[in-house]
């Protein structure tokens, strides 16, 4: 498989990751990872080898040899999650395994940029099998108009963070936040939406504090100095009830917002809510419009759980078309066809 061996680092693109906050780098060597040569797991789940041949996932994907407990050998699956300095850990993947070797903290899995281009989007999903999904169901329009990052399940306190660093230096035209379409999906969104700057300074931020099976918590900080005023805050909790409760009747689970008591003290209000779709949806769009990111960025959401999944269902959709496509009939073995 021509199209899986790494090139070389000089045809890599390369991208500054942000520094190393917590955790040790490794040494590649240290995983014992070699390039990806057998790609028979990444094609089970319906990647092909074009989209493996990418430049934007060259030297990006990796084998591990595996050799179990009954001295079987494996070859596993190995995304890297890198920071500035390195290499922090591994994601190993197969068809039975699904975990991380070495330490996450603050690092992605990101493919590689195109050199001295301007991505047109940054995006942002939960697993790199999900960006290769992704990329092959909707390729960028430009070669090297995506960058993709994974975060590896979920989203830690220090990778947001991470990802504003890549947006601050990569400067791509948009964000697009592609996780998971499931309520932890939805929480990871509202996390990123209450943290991420793109443009303009927000004036507000705001913390997922709690999400149980319950309920959801959000906090809302002043990022305004001095802090914004009570009467500011009042406002503010006016528009989350109308937007967060419209429609909700009288004796119906519905948004709380508690105002906070200190006006020196940076947290304008508390909104609790069920963990419920319409409320989690209602939640990011208006997140989105009190931090002026509503052309910045922007939710795309798979119609399965998944990009992976999504991938699966068009396959099988297309594989039931060709079924159904009418073929000519054929007499002893072969085909009744006309020739003039």
């Amino acid at each position: 498989h021509r199209g899986h061996v790494s090139p070389t680092s000089a045809e890599v693109p390369s991208v500054t990751l942000p520094p190393a906050t917590t955790g040790a780098v490794r040494s590649p060597s240290d995983f014992d990872l070699r390039p990806l040569t057998e790609p028979a797991y990444l094609m089970s789940r319906g990647i092909t080898e074009r989209t493996l041949g990418s430049a934007e996932f060259w030297g990006k994907i990796f084998n591990r040899d595996h050799r179990d407990k009954n001295g079987f050998l494996h070859t596993n699956t190995v995304f890297p999650l890198e920071n500035e300095e390195g290499l922090l850990g591994i994601v190993i993947r197969n068809h039975r395994a699904n975990y991380i070797n070495g330490t996450k903290g603050e690092g992605l899995w990101v493919s590689n940029p195109a050199s001295g281009q301007r991505p047109a989007e940054l995006f942002v999903c939960e697993s790199p099998i999900d960006a290769l999904s992704y990329h092959q169901l909707h390729p960028p329009e430009a070669p090297g108009g995506r960058v993709y990052v994974a975060t590896a399940g979920t989203l830690s306190a220090s990778q947001p963070g991470a990802i504003q660093a890549l947006i601050d230096r990569l400067g791509p035209g948009r964000v697009v936040l592609a996780n998971d379409n499931d309520p932890s999906g939805m929480r990871y969104n509202l996390q990123l939406i209450g943290s991420l700057k793109v443009g303009a300074e927000p004036a507000v931020a705001a913390r997922v504090t709690r999400f149980t099976a319950a309920g959801c918590v959000l906090s809302l900080q002043s990022l305004t100095q001095p802090v914004k005023p009570p009467a500011c805050a009042a406002q503010l909790a006016e528009t989350l009830n109308a937007r967060l409760n419209h429609g909700v009747r009288p004796g119906e689970r519905r948004a709380e917002i508690t105002l906070a008591n200190a006006t020196a003290n940076a947290n304008l209000l508390a909104v609790s809510m069920p963990r419920e779709r319409v409320f989690l949806l209602r939640a990011e769009r208006t997140l989105l419009e009190l931090r002026g990111l509503g052309g910045a960025v922007e939710i795309r959401r798979p119609v399965e759980k998944d990009w992976n999944d999504e991938l699966a269902a068009v396959q099988r959709r297309q594989a039931r078309k060709a079924l159904a496509r009418p073929q000519p009939p054929t007499f002893g073995g072969r085909r009744n066809t006309l020739r003039l």
